[in-house]
């Protein structure tokens, strides 16, 4: 029997993904990532005034940074 990709439990619900998780992203997710990291890797770079930046940006922002912080820390 073939192994499974990847195997989640929470809460006693216990998943079990055959296919690769990361198929189920949205491309607009892989999208901002890269804008994300660009701009956090080249800070010179221009970029919009505050005032101009998409709410749905700043949102995004703040979600990501929060995963990525709390997933840093379960390290």
């Amino acid at each position: 029997m073939a192994r499974p990709t990847m195997v989640f439990e929470e809460e006693g619900i216990k998943r079990i993904y055959w296919s690769c998780p990361v198929k189920f992203v949205p491309d607009s997710v892989w999208s901002f990532i890269r804008h994300y990291n660009f701009y956090r890797r080249h800070q010179t770079a221009p970029f919009f005034q505050f005032d101009d930046v998409s709410p749905r940006y700043r949102l995004a922002e703040n979600i990501y940074e929060r995963a990525l912080r709390e997933a840093l820390e379960e390290k």
